[in-house]
């Protein structure tokens, strides 16, 4: 992930694609695979502590744009990163009942 440019047009492209292939592999392509739009970022604040929600919509939705800047590249990537960290024991917890990191 830090080999990625923060200002390259298909970075939230790129880092999207990502967090879908690792949610599958944790949530399985049946309940991840076919998640865009709304769905698809509530389902990653799931994974992700409280004060983190509702960010991955602001950043995601940007992802079409020819070129983000430099701080919302960076501040997406710092929320994967974080995302990454959380979702072993989200799924974990979620498996069991419960649900943050």
């Amino acid at each position: 992930m830090s080999q990625l440019d923060s200002e390259d047009p298909q970075l939230m492209l790129q880092l999207s694609a990502l967090l879908k292939r690792c949610a599958i592999s944790y949530g399985g392509r049946e309940q991840v695979a076919s998640l865009t739009g709304e769905c698809w970022y509530q389902y990653l604040d799931q994974a992700l502590p409280v004060k983190q929600q509702g960010k991955f919509q602001r950043l995601l939705q940007q992802r079409y744009q020819m070129r983000p800047s430099a701080e919302d590249g960076e501040e997406l990537k710092t929320l994967c990163q974080q995302w990454l960290l959380c979702a072993p024991s989200y799924y974990r917890r979620a498996s069991k009942g419960g649900k943050s990191c």
